[in-house]
């Protein structure tokens, strides 16, 4: 099971060093010849093929499985047991016939019937009827399809797990994918997504590579494709549409509102992808420090948004607290956005306040008791559990003991008491996501607060999510002060850091450029390929040089701590630290050169494909199989590791930090190839411990009480980030 349930330093000709070099992400494995047909049998033998065959059920939920699918090389063809042969394919509206390649894909196996009490046939096949009646008994089916399926309400979460616990308790893969595909027509198409991403998660016979969630095309994105890709196609083989939300008709903020400055950040599509995969891989309570990977992955989401709005003139964010949860709030937001199925996002007007949640009996008082027991568990230094033992939140020899119970608490999932914690940061967002129409008395859809797929385009994410983190902010302020003993780490001297771009010492340039998604064309009236082309930011690649002298005799392991913070951070005591890289080495005694690429940052991911993309690497075997084992997805985009600069070139701190390991670190037993292909930093290691036991952070989590400079084993460097529009500027 997939856990049991992404230079020239000083003048050195003098000197004598180890320099020290890391593995690159990429992966130099013999790539098969590309095939042109599919042959069922054989994609059944392969860890790819079998992936393949599960990510292409994701294709076009809104319609019936039995269509050919990925360019027609896929049509399931499910058993005369699983289907019903009383409904005819139904046809689609503006859709370009596709005839299936003369080799297509799959016909799909019966499945044998789990013996019960209740078995019609002892040992015989299982049945359409019995599977959804199985599904409807779990609640799967309570959700109608084209409607929003609700992730941050924990109660529909868990549907999409037990329909996952459902569909995994068949024997085998081929059964598994008849009975997956049987019922995919019947059940929520967001929350069979949903459903499937846990189940690819969770078999050691399939891959973990996610394709970008499509929640990122504009409403009215189909007609207008369709008007281009009529006037494109005798001039170029793949349409190019451009979807920019900083100009019209896709931009959601007139120019003159502040807000839209911060346009390339909040509707990045990989950023918002990566949100929704952060939530659903960790939407599994055995995941080593998963409370604090949610604490400490949105930190480092609303830090770099904090940033943001600082390089750019923005104010402070105002948190969304409990005394102004009945008053208006002044900024609204319409996405203009289009959804995976159902109707459109609905947008939220200036000026709405949050109100109880009156058909579902949800008053907003019990947010605010539940914040209260929760600050009064941090004031206590303690929790108390369901059964009514207490959790001690507490720093123990080095390490947070305290972080994942509380972020369990506060998010909520696997907490020790819901009863009394209940689910402040979930409900908040069902509570906005709703603000529209509380009563449910108009039937509306919800706004994009809804879905971690879309909930980082609203700026009021942001708010409710600084209310969220001043919790943390308060049980870190409870914890002792971090000591010299832990700050230090004597015999180890950062002689000289410095960040080079392009010959250029300590700066760093971002820059306006195009990212591209390929999608099928079918659904927009074409037999071929769309380029989608959208606006963001990038930033110039760079290169880290850090010089580092040991005393020690014998070779010291050491993690090293690289962080970006801005020279005006408004509090000093808590600063806005942007997490760059974080990643082990070994010192020899003398002097080290520790030379490091921003492409090799274990903060980001690698660049998310779309689902045609990733069909297209896996049918080609134009995957390896370490890729295949990597969280690809999620991670923080690389596009957007270098907060956005200014044609002046706003003044940051570089901080350098070298730790020493904790005993018993899992840095020491972490496997470091998988590591660095790994974006651990926010997403964890597949199958491992974090491979760092340090508390996430460290040593800015806890209020900074002490001096950056002066420290043998820190280095402050100044830098500027310049910003140029393009690159050919």
């Amino acid at each position: 099971m997939k856990y049991s349930l992404c230079f020239s330093i000083l003048s050195l000709s003098s000197l004598t060093w180890a320099q020290i070099n890391f593995p690159t992400s990429s992966t130099s494995t013999t790539r098969q010849n590309f095939k042109t047909n599919l042959d069922f049998r054989e994609t059944l033998e392969s860890r790819a093929g079998r992936h393949l065959l599960l990510v292409t059920l994701l294709e076009n939920l809104n319609q019936p499985v039995s269509l050919p699918r990925f360019k027609g090389k896929i049509a399931y063809q499910l058993p005369s047991t699983l289907k019903d042969e009383s409904t005819s394919q139904p046809l689609i509206p503006n859709r370009v016939p596709m005839a299936p390649a003369t080799n297509t894909c799959c016909q799909l196996e019966d499945v044998p019937e789990t013996p019960t009490l209740g078995s019609r046939q002892p040992g015989g096949k299982l049945q359409l009827q019995d599977l959804l009646g199985e599904c409807s008994s779990a609640g799967v089916l309570s959700i109608q399809r084209g409607m929003h399926f609700r992730l941050f309400n924990n109660t529909e979460k868990q549907l999409a797990t037990n329909l996952a616990e459902i569909l995994l308790s068949k024997d085998s893969f081929s059964h598994l994918l008849s009975v997956t595909a049987a019922v995919r027509d019947y059940v929520n198409q967001e929350l069979f997504r949903e459903a499937l991403v846990n189940i690819i998660l969770r078999r050691d016979d399939v891959g973990m590579v996610m394709p970008m969630s499509p929640e990122f095309l504009p409403a009215n994105v189909v007609s207008n494709t369709k008007e281009i890709i009529q006037s494109q196609t005798s001039q170029q083989e793949n349409p190019v549409v451009d979807v920019n939300w900083n100009e019209p008709p896709y931009q959601t903020y007139d120019q003159s509102e502040p807000e839209f400055n911060l346009w390339y950040f909040r509707e990045d599509p990989e950023a918002n992808s990566h949100h929704l995969y952060w939530h659903s891989l960790f939407n599994n309570a055995s995941l080593d420090r998963r409370g604090e990977f949610f604490f400490y992955m949105h930190r480092q989401m609303l830090n770099r948004y904090k940033v943001e709005r600082l390089t750019q003139g923005l104010t402070e964010i105002k948190p969304l607290t409990p005394d102004t949860w009945d008053k208006p709030l002044p900024l609204g937001y319409f996405p203009k956005l289009g959804a995976e199925s159902g109707t459109p996002y609905q947008g939220r007007p200036d000026n709405l306040a949050l109100a109880n949640l009156t058909d579902i009996s949800l008053p907003l008082s019990l947010l605010k008791d539940w914040y209260s027991e929760i600050e009064s568990a941090i004031k206590n230094r303690r929790v108390i559990t369901a059964e009514g033992s207490t959790i001690n939140l507490r720093a123990n020899q080095g390490r947070d003991e305290g972080i994942s119970v509380l972020g369990d608490i506060v998010e909520a999932l696997n907490s020790v008491n819901g009863e009394l914690y209940g689910s402040l940061h979930n409900l908040g967002h069902v509570f906005i996501a709703r603000v529209t129409d509380p009563r449910g008395r108009h039937l509306t859809n919800t706004g994009v607060m809804n879905s971690p797929a879309t909930s980082m385009r609203d700026p009021i994410f942001y708010r409710w999510h600084q209310f969220i983190d001043d919790i943390f902010t308060d049980y870190k302020a409870s914890l002792p002060a971090y000591t010299e003993e832990e700050l230090s780490f004597p015999g180890v001297k950062i002689v000289q850091s410095q960040v080079t771009t392009d010959g250029k010492r300590n700066e760093l340039h971002t820059l306006t450029d195009q990212g591209e998604v390929l999608l099928p064309g079918i659904d927009f009236g074409s037999n071929t390929t769309v380029r989608f082309r959208y606006n963001r930011l990038n930033h110039q690649p760079f290169q880290y040089n850090i010089l580092v002298n040991s005393k020690s005799y014998a070779v010291v392991k050491a993690k090293v701590r690289i962080f970006l913070i801005p020279k005006e951070t408004p509090n000093h005591k808590a600063p806005l630290a942007v997490e760059m890289d974080r990643f082990l080495v070994n010192l020899k005694k003398g002097n080290n050169i520790i030379k490091r690429t921003s492409s090799q940052s274990t903060v980001t991911g690698k660049r998310q494909r779309s689902l045609l993309e990733l069909q297209e690497a896996l049918f080609s075997g134009n995957i390896t199989e370490s890729e295949l084992s990597q969280f690809e997805g999620c991670g923080w985009p690389a596009h957007l590791l270098v907060p956005r600069g200014t044609a002046s070139g706003p003044a940051f701190s570089l901080v350098v930090m070298l730790s020493k390991l904790l005993p018993g670190d899992a840095a020491l037993s972490a496997d470091q190839e998988k590591v660095a292909k790994s974006a651990f930093v926010h997403c964890g290691l597949p199958g491992s411990d974090v491979p760092d036991s340090r508390p996430m952070g460290f040593p800015f989590d806890r209020p900074v009480g002490w001096r950056l400079q002066g420290r043998s084993n820190m280095a402050v460097t100044d830098v500027r980030i310049l910003h140029q529009d393009s690159l050919s500027d």
